[in-house]
């Protein structure tokens, strides 16, 4: 009698274990790219120093990586299980700030789902090919097929200030992902209303 109660109670424990541990494999994710969207909110180009960016606790932890004058900084969230277990489609979230010469000069967050075309949303010191901010761009290939849409700001944007609001991190922890691109940044509709009037 102890022996098959001892033996349910460590099945119990066991199962317990194991969902809790897939529940942590799901959400975790999502949770990741939340703190990487909190991090990087608030930034603003050409204004905030790189000594700024260090006193923020994600980018302690975080690898420099430079191009010249150029420093990188990156943060990468990916429902890798989900994808894994073929319950969701690959989905990633790059969030990236940009230095030169102590300065931020960009912060990028780039969406990406296999099989759709990527998203980008990035706060720029300049707005070379548009003449008001944000402004939003369809990267399409001479084919005529849409490879990616590009969101674009400048530092008077209150979209820095909302850079957890502008991007649903919740879609990395989503049973079949978020299936369209206002589903992933909830921001790009807001903004393809302001540009179309």
């Amino acid at each position: 009698m102890r022996k098959s109660h001892a033996m349910a109670v460590a099945a119990l424990v066991l199962v317990t274990g194991a969902a809790l541990l897939v529940a942590h494999l799901i959400a975790a994710p999502a949770r990741a790219a939340a703190a990487d969207l909190a991090a990087v909110n608030g930034i603003t180009v050409g204004q905030t120093t790189e000594a700024d960016l260090l006193r923020r606790p994600q980018f302690q932890k975080l690898e420099r990586t430079c191009f010249g004058a150029d420093c990188l900084y990156r943060m990468v969230a990916e429902n890798k299980f989900l994808h894994r277990l073929h319950l969701a489609p690959r989905t990633s979230l790059w969030t990236m700030v940009t230095v030169r010469d102590g300065i931020v000069i960009k912060v990028s967050v780039i969406g990406w789902r296999f099989g759709s075309p990527g998203l980008s949303l990035s706060q720029v010191m300049d707005l070379k090919d548009c003449d008001h901010s944000p402004c939003i761009k369809d990267l399409i290939t001479p084919n005529r097929v849409l490879q990616s849409t590009r969101i674009t700001f400048d530092s008077r944007s209150e979209i820095r200030n909302h850079m957890p609001e502008a991007v649903n991190s919740e879609c990395l922890s989503r049973l079949h992902g978020c299936s369209t691109n206002p589903e992933l940044m909830p921001i790009l509709p807001q903004i393809s209303d302001r540009a179309a009037r």
